[in-house]
């Protein structure tokens, strides 16, 4: 969707989905990310707000399961800063399901 694709991640400590998660921790997931050949860069922010101020983006792209969703703060900035608001239409993949439902199951 644009040159460039920063992916903000979400610091363990600000990931708010209850006791023992995340699953992964963010070295874990940032090591998997950087492995990525499309991702140029990965941040780690507290918020999506954050990652908003830190790249100041062309783009703001968010998981179509955010739809419906999105932060109001977040639309606002990009509204303020005239950044575009896109959403992938990838399936999304939950590390909990994996883990509750069988990673080897067929």
């Amino acid at each position: 969707m644009g040159d460039e694709l920063v992916v903000a991640l979400t610091r363990d400590e600000a990931v708010n989905k209850g006791p023992g998660r995340p699953v992964f921790g963010w070295e874990e997931r940032a090591a998997v990310l950087r492995e990525l050949r499309c991702v140029d860069r990965v941040i780690l922010v507290s918020s999506s707000l954050e990652a908003l101020w830190a790249v100041r983006p062309d783009i703001f792209v968010k998981g179509a399961d955010y739809r419906e969703s999105i932060r109001q703060e977040d639309a606002a900035y990009c509204r303020a800063h005239d950044i575009e608001i896109r959403f992938t239409d990838e399936p999304g993949y939950s590390s909990t399901a994996l883990l509750r439902y069988g990673l080897g199951r067929r």
